[in-house]
């Protein structure tokens, strides 16, 4: 299955987008802390979530989202 279809990428997808513009509208002394941050732990999210997602069992497809889901915590 593409990744691209799944509801957890979709729905990961629409969250990264407000936590990137959340992200620009974080004070400049802050920018290259917590804004960089938050913009670095979702592009992880996305990436695990995608990762071998082309050749993944069901058992592969949930420790890959549970990479995901630690990258933000």
């Amino acid at each position: 299955m593409e990744f691209k279809n799944l509801f957890i990428w979709q729905k990961a997808t629409e969250l990264a987008e407000s936590i990137y513009s959340l992200a620009y509208k974080i004070p400049l002394f802050e920018k290259y802390g917590l804004g960089r941050h938050l913009r670095r732990a979702f592009d992880s999210v996305l990436s695990n979530i995608a990762g071998d997602s082309a050749r993944c069992s069901l058992a592969e497809a949930i420790t890959q989202v549970e990479l995901a889901k630690n990258s933000v915590i």
